[in-house]
């Protein structure tokens, strides 16, 4: 799909091309499904860790989360 169409495209079709696209650039770099699954994962725990620091900063909360 070329970026042209994408303002007449529904919402699905640029999901799946996006996806598309992600996919080949994943296998262009040689990573399985299951270790960029992995990656995510350390990347999902790594951002909520510093979501909940931020807040802790910013609000004064020493709550434990």
């Amino acid at each position: 799909m070329h970026y042209s169409e994408y303002p007449t495209a529904s919402s699905e079709a640029i999901t799946k091309e996006l996806g598309q696209r992600l996919d080949r650039i994943r296998l262009s770099r040689n990573v399985s499904q299951k270790d960029r699954a992995r990656f995510a994962g350390k990347e999902r725990r790594r951002a909520r860790k510093k979501q909940v620091v931020q807040s802790e900063w910013r609000w004064g909360d020493k709550r434990t989360k």
